[in-house]
C-alpha cells in the first residue's frame, strides 16, 4: 500500500477482495483477507523526547550518590548502547554503562533511572552522554539522545563553594565548631584549615584536634610538625618541612598528600593508601637521607614532582636522592612534573612495578636498574626525560615531544624497543661493541648518539643510523681510555658535542669525507654549559680526525669568560684555566680551523697538518689562546684572525711560516714562526681608539727560538689610519721617502715613535695627541728579542711600517 514512513496518526484502510482468488490479498498462513470497510488503524512514528531530568540541567550541590532520573515524553525501552556520566574536568572519571544493565539502569513507564553502582567524586561538575538509540519507545522509535557536554550537566556537592580559612588554634579544636574568634560553623565551601608549629611558644596542631571539613574540597595545610589529628571529609592535605614520618593510608576521603620542603634529616618515610596521590616539591638533593614511599594496598600510585631532588651538575659523582617504592602491590606509577626540574634515582623494593609513566612541563633525570619495570612511556611529558643507568631488561620506551635521553648502557638487545618520540632525543650507550645492527633493530627516532664508554670501543654510526635521523654526535664522560665514534653521517657531522673532559685520545671519521679533499667540513662543540666546570672542558690528550678540512670549534659557556685571566703569552706557559681546549689537534689534511661561541678557547700542543693556511677566532666572543704548532710539514704561510679581547697566539713550524695576523683588538700576545719569516700584523680600523686599534691596547710580539737577521715583521693600516699618522706627525711627514723611525720620541707633533733597547723594541701610537705615551689612552706595541741595531721604517710606498732584523 505504501504508507511512507513520513505517515503518523490514524489511518483508515479500506480492502475488496479479487473476483480471482489466486490474486486475493494473503495473511502470514496463506488465508484470503475478507473485505475490510473503513478499518481505523494507528501510525507511530514520533520518536521519543526527554521532559525532564533530577537533577535539573545546571544544577549544583548535588549528592553524590544521587540517581539520575530522565522523563521521556513517552513510555521507553532499553535500545542499544551506552549512557555515560563524564567528569568535565578529568575525563578519566567516565561511568560508562550499558543501557541492558538492569543493576544500574531501569526502565518505568516514561521514567529512566540511572543509578551508577560507584558514586560520583565530591566537588566536580559532570555531563550526561546518551547516543542515538540507546534508548526507544516502545515500536522502536530512537531518542535523539543528548549528545553536547552542555544538554544536561550538574555539580556534586561543594563545587562552587568559596569556602573558608579556618586558623588552629593552641588548645584543642573541634571543627565543625567554634575555632579562635572566627565564630563560625559553616564547613560547606572549600575550606582551608591552617595549623602551624613552627613557633616554638605558640604551636597550633594537636594530636586532640578533632577537624570534620564537611562538603567541599577541603585542603589542610601543616607547618613544621608530622603531626596528623583527627580528620573528616579532608580531601587534600600538604605539610611543609614535616621533620617526620607522615601516614594517611587510613584516613577516609584523603585523596592526595603534597609534602614541601622536607630537608631530610633522616630518611621520611610516606605511607599512602589506595588512590591516595602523592606531591613532592622544592627538596634539593640530601645525598644523606632518602623518602620512602610505602604502602601496600595501592595499584597504582600519582606522583608529582616540582623541583624535587634539583641539583647542580657535580663533575666528580653522582648527586642524586634515592626514592624507594616499597609496596608490593604497586605495579604502576605515574609520574608528573610540575614547577621545576627534578632528579631521582628510582628503587623498586616492592618488587612488583612494571609500568612507569612521566607526564607534565617539566624536565625529569631518573637513574633506575629498571628490574621489574618493563615499559617507561613519556609521551605525555612535553620537555624531556633523561633516563639513565639501565640494568639489563627488556625494555619498552617511548618519549614525548621533548629532549628525551635512554643510557642503555651495556646492555641493548633485540628485545628492547626504543622509540624517542618527538623533539631532539638522545639515544646512549656506555659499551659500542652492544650496539649492533642487530641489536638496534628496534631502536628508532633518536637524533642524537652518545658516546659515554672508557674502554677505548669504536662506535659505528652505521649500526643505528637505519631508523634514526641523527643531527648530532655527543661525547661525554669518556675516562681514560679514549674512544673512537666512526661514520658520522653528514646530518651530525656538524654537531660533534663535548659535554665533559675527556683525558684520552678521541678519533674521528665521518661518512662521505675523502683524503685530499678541500671543502669537507666539521664542526666540534666544546659545551661547559652542563658541567660548568671552573676550568672548562678540555680534550687533554688529542683530537684525531680523519679527512677534514675545515674544522669549526664552538665552544660554549656556562657564563662568558671574556674577562678570565690573560693568556701567558709569550715567555710563559699556555694556561687552560677558564678555557674550553683542545690540547693536540691531529689532522692531517686540514686547511682552516673556525674559533666561534662565548668561552675562552685554548688549542695548545700542535696542529698536526701539512696545510692549515687559516685560523679565525673573529667569532669567538671569549678570548682565543691559539698555540698551533704545526709539527707534520712546512707551511708557506698562515692566517690568523684574533678576537677583540686580550688573545694569545703562538705559531711555531719546523721550517719558514710566514704569519698574516690580525689581532681582532685587544691586549695580543703573538708567538710568531721562527728564523726565515716575514710576518704582517694587519689593523683594519679607520680611526683613532676603534674597531681593533683601542686606547689601553698592548700588544706584545715575539719570535719563537728568537728572531734572526733579515727576519720582519710588518705593522698595515687602512689608507685612512696612515692618513691620520701623517696628519699629526712631523716624523712622517707627507713626503714618499722610507722614514726610520726606531729611536724617536712621541712629541706635540709626532703621533708614532720607537724607542730601541737590548732585546726589546717598543712603538708607541699617540691617540690623543698629547706627545706623551699614556697606557689608558694610546696603544703600544713592543717586539721582544730584538737587537739594539733592528730597524723600524714606514715605507711610504705601501703606507706601513716595516720591523726588520739586523
Amino acid at each position: 500500500m505504501g504508507l511512507g514512513s513520513s505517515v503518523s496518526g490514524t489511518v483508515t484502510v479500506s480492502y475488496t477482495p479479487n473476483t480471482d482468488p489466486t490474486k486475493d490479498l494473503q495473511d502470514a498462513a496463506g488465508n484470503s483477507v475478507a473485505a475490510i470497510t473503513n478499518k481505523s488503524v494507528v501510525v507511530d512514528t514520533i520518536a521519543p523526547t526527554l521532559v525532564s531530568s533530577a537533577p535539573a540541567d545546571n544544577a549544583t550541590d548535588i549528592a553524590v550518590g544521587v540517581n539520575i532520573v530522565l522523563t521521556m515524553s513517552e513510555t521507553v525501552k532499553a535500545g542499544t548502547g551506552n549512557i555515560q556520566i563524564v567528569n568535565s574536568s578529568n575525563s578519566s572519571d567516565t561511568r560508562v554503562i550499558s543501557v541492558t544493565d538492569t543493576t544500574q539502569v531501569s526502565f518505568s513507564g516514561s521514567a529512566v533511572t540511572i543509578n551508577p553502582t560507584a558514586d560520583l567524586q565530591t566537588g566536580a561538575s559532570y555531563y550526561v552522554s546518551i547516543a542515538p538509540g540507546v534508548i526507544t519507545d516502545l515500536v522502536g522509535n530512537a531518542f535523539a539522545g543528548i549528545t553536547t557536554n552542555t544538554d544536561l550537566n550538574f555539580g556534586t556537592t561543594g563545587t562552587g563553594g568559596a569556602g573558608q580559612t579556618f586558623v588552629l588554634t593552641t588548645a584543642i579544636d573541634v571543627l565543625p565548631g567554634l575555632i579562635g574568634s572566627l565564630g563560625t560553623t559553616d564547613t560547606s565551601g572549600n575550606d582551608t584549615i591552617v595549623g602551624d608549629n613552627t613557633n616554638a611558644g605558640s604551636l597550633t596542631v594537636n594530636v586532640g584536634d578533632q577537624l570534620n571539613a564537611g562538603p567541599g574540597i577541603d585542603t589542610l595545610k601543616i607547618f613544621s610538625t608530622n603531626i596528623i589529628p583527627t580528620l573528616s571529609n579532608i580531601e587534600n592535605a600538604y605539610y611543609f618541612a614535616p621533620a617526620g614520618d607522615l601516614n594517611v593510608s587510613t584516613i577516609a576521603g584523603l585523596t592526595s598528600l603534597e609534602v614541601d620542603s622536607e630537608l631530610f634529616a633522616a630518611n621520611r618515610t610516606f605511607t599512602l593508601g589506595a588512590g591516595q596521590a602523592l606531591k613532592l616539591s622544592n627538596m634539593p638533593t640530601n645525598v644523606a637521607a632518602d623518602p620512602v614511599i610505602a604502602g601496600n594496598s595501592q595499584t597504582s600510585l600519582d606522583l608529582s614532582l616540582n623541583k624535587f631532588g634539583t641539583l647542580a651538575y657535580d663533575a666528580t659523582a653522582s648527586q642524586q636522592d634515592t626514592v624507594d617504592f616499597t609496596g608490593t602491590q604497586l605495579a604502576t606509577l605515574n609520574i608528573t612534573t610540575t614547577g621545576g626540574a627534578s632528579n631521582f634515582q628510582l628503587v623498586n623494593t616492592g618488587g612488583q612495578l612494571k609500568t612507569v609513566t612521566v607526564g607534565g612541563n617539566q624536565a625529569l633525570l631518573i637513574d633506575t636498574a629498571l628490574g621489574t619495570i618493563t615499559t617507561f612511556n613519556a609521551t605525555s611529558n612535553s620537555v624531556g626525560v633523561n633516563l639513565n643507568s639501565i640494568a639489563a631488561s627488556s625494555l619498552a620506551f617511548t618519549g614525548g615531544t621533548g629532549s628525551d635521553r635512554v643510557n642503555m648502557a651495556a646492555t641493548l638487545t633485540v628485545a628492547d624497543v626504543l622509540d624517542g618520540g618527538n623533539g631532539t632525543d638522545t639515544f646512549a650507550a656506555s659499551d659500542a661493541d652492544t650496539v649492533t645492527k642487530a641489536a638496534a633493530t628496534n631502536v628508532k627516532n633518536f637524533e642524537v648518539y652518545e658516546a659515554t664508554t672508557a674502554d677505548a670501543t669504536a662506535y659505528d654510526v652505521d649500526a643505528i643510523i637505519a631508523n634514526n635521523p641523527l643531527t648530532g654526535i655527543l661525547i661525554s664522560e669518556t675516562g681514560g681510555a679514549g674512544l673512537t665514534v666512526n661514520n658520522i653521517n653528514s646530518g651530525a657531522v656538524n654537531n660533534i658535542m663535548f659535554t665533559n673532559d675527556a683525558p684520552a685520545i678521541i678519533t674521528l671519521t665521518a661518512k662521505n669525507f675523502v683524503a685530499g679533499g678541500t671543502s669537507d667540513t666539521a664542526t666540534v662543540k666544546l659545551d661547559n654549559s652542563i658541567i660548568k666546570s671552573a676550568d672548562g672542558v678540555d680534550v687533554t690528550t688529542s683530537l684525531t680526525f680523519a679527512n677534514v678540512d675545515v674544522l669549526n670549534v664552538n665552544s660554549i659557556a656556562s657564563t662568558p669568560t671574556a674577562t678570565a685571566a690573560a693568556i701567558t703569552l709569550p715567555g710563559g706557559a699556555v694556561t687552560s684555566a677558564n678555557a674550553n681546549s683542545i690540547a693536540d689537534l691531529a689532522a692531517a689534511d686540514l686547511e682552516k680551523i673556525v674559533v666561534t661561541g662565548s668561552e675562552t678557547t685554548l688549542i695548545t700542543a700542535g696542529v698536526t697538518t701539512v696545510g692549515l693556511t687559516e685560523v679565525d677566532a673573529t667569532g669567538l666572543t671569549g678570548k682565543a689562546a691559539l698555540g698551533l704548532t704545526a709539527t707534520a710539514a712546512p707551511i708557506a704561510s698562515i692566517l690568523v684572525k684574533g678576537t677583540p679581547n686580550a688573545d694569545g697566539i703562538v705559531l711555531v713550524n719546523a721550517a719558514t711560516n710566514a704569519v698574516t695576523a690580525y689581532t681582532g683588538g685587544g691586549s695580543d700576545n703573538l708567538e710568531l714562526g721562527v728564523t726565515g719569516a716575514a710576518h704582517t700584523l694587519i689593523f683594519t680600523s679607520t680611526a683613532f681608539n676603534s674597531g681593533d686599534f683601542k686606547a689601553g691596547n698592548v700588544i706584545a710580539i715575539n719570535a719563537n727560538n728568537a728572531f734572526a737577521v733579515g727576519d720582519t715583521v710588518t705593522l698595515d693600516f687602512s689608507s685612512a689610519m696612515e692618513a691620520l699618522f701623517k696628519n699629526g706627525g712631523v716624523v712622517l711627514g707627507t713626503s714618499a721617502a722610507n722614514v726610520a723611525i726606531a729611536g724617536t720620541a712621541l712629541g706635540p707633533n709626532t703621533n708614532v715613535a720607537a724607542t730601541q733597547a737590548a732585546g726589546v723594541m717598543t712603538i708607541d701610537f699617540d691617540l690623543n695627541g698629547d706627545g706623551v705615551y699614556n697606557v689608558a689612552n694610546d696603544v703600544r706595541i713592543t717586539i721582544l728579542g730584538t737587537g739594539v741595531d733592528d730597524t723600524l721604517v714606514y715605507n711610504a710606498a705601501n703606507d706601513n711600517f716595516v720591523f726588520t732584523v739586523v
